[in-house]
C-alpha cells in the first residue's frame, strides 16, 4: 500500500569563541558551537518495528585550548580539550532475520559523547629541517542507546543496551611523529634546485569496525610509516615528487565482521 512520509528540517548552527593573549606569543581560548545534520526518510523495505524516518542530529561542542610559539617561532605548541554531545546520533543498524540474513538501515541513538584532548608540537631548528609530533585521546561512546539490535554473537537477544559502549571506527589513541627536510642541490639556468624528503609514522589503538561493537569487528592497533621525496625549483614553478605509503609493508585490517549469527553462535 502507498504510504506518504514526510520529514522537516529546521536547522540552526553557530559558533562563539572567547580568546585572551596571555603574552604576545601565548593565547588561551574557549569555544562553544552547535552543528546540525539533516534527518530524512528511509526508502528501503524495513521490518515492521523499524521507524521509517530518521531524526535530525545536532551536536553541542565545548572546547578550551592553548596556542603558543617559543624561541622566535622555532617551536609551536597547540593543545586543547573537547567535550561534544551528539543528540539523536545517526548510526547504522544491522538486524538479522530468522534465516540469518542481515538488514542494514540508518537509525538514531538518543545521544553520544566524544571527549578528550589533543596536542600538537612542531620544532623548526633550521630553515631546512622541521619536526613534528601530535597525540589525540578520544573517548567516544553511546551516552544513551537503551534498546538497540545486538551484535552478531548476541543476536539471540531481542535487543541490547549499548549505553556506555564505544562508537565504531574511533580509536581511543592516535599518535603521529615525523619530519620534513630540504637541501639545495645546485641550480639550472639560474634557478636554484631543492631536494626534499620526509617521513610520517602514525600509530593508533584498537577500535570496532561495526556499529554494534561485535567482538568479530575488533581491529587491533597498528602503526604505519609513510615516506615522501622529491626535487623542486626554489620558486616552486615545478615540482617532481614521489611517495611510499606503508613503507614497512604492515599487514592490517580496515574492516572486520561476522557473516551470520549462526556462525557466531557455534564459535566459528
Amino acid at each position: 500500500p502507498y504510504q506518504a512520509l514526510k520529514h522537516d528540517n529546521g536547522l540552526i548552527s553557530g559558533q562563539m569563541t572567547v580568546s585572551y593573549h596571555v603574552t604576545p606569543t601565548q593565547l588561551i581560548y574557549g569555544t562553544y558551537s552547535r552543528g546540525q545534520k539533516s534527518g530524512g526518510v528511509l526508502l528501503i523495505g524495513l521490518a515492521s518495528n523499524v521507524p521509517a524516518t530518521v531524526k535530525s542530529e545536532y551536536l553541542d561542542n565545548y572546547e578550551i585550548g592553548y596556542k603558543s610559539t617559543f624561541l622566535n617561532g622555532k617551536i609551536t605548541l597547540n593543545a586543547d580539550a573537547f567535550w561534544m554531545v551528539d543528540h539523536n546520533y545517526q548510526t547504522s543498524i544491522v538486524q538479522y532475520n530468522t534465516a540469518g540474513l542481515a538488514l542494514t538501515y540508518l537509525s538514531n541513538a538518543k545521544s553520544a559523547i566524544t571527549r578528550g584532548f589533543e596536542a600538537d608540537l612542531r620544532y623548526k631548528p633550521t630553515s631546512s629541517l622541521s619536526m613534528f609530533a601530535s597525540a589525540t585521546y578520544d573517548d567516544a561512546y553511546y551516552n544513551s542507546f537503551a534498546s538497540a539490535p545486538c551484535a552478531i554473537e548476541n543476536s539471540y537477544n531481542k535487543s541490547c543496551n549499548f549505553t556506555g559502549s564505544r562508537l565504531a571506527l574511533v580509536p581511543k589513541w592516535v599518535g603521529v611523529l615525523g619530519f620534513d627536510y630540504q637541501h639545495p642541490v645546485g641550480h639550472v639556468r639560474g634557478v636554484n634546485l631543492l631536494a626534499y624528503g620526509g617521513a610520517t609514522y602514525t600509530m593508533q589503538s584498537s577500535f570496532f569496525s561495526a556499529t554494534n561493537d561485535s567482538i568479530y569487528s575488533r581491529i587491533n592497533g597498528y602503526a604505519l610509516l609513510n615516506l615522501t621525496f622529491g626535487i623542486r625549483s626554489e620558486d616552486r614553478k615545478w615540482d617532481v615528487s614521489g611517495w611510499i605509503h606503508n613503507a614497512t609493508d604492515k599487514k592490517y585490517f580496515t574492516l572486520l565482521a561476522g557473516s551470520s549469527p549462526l556462525m557466531a553462535q557455534v564459535g566459528m
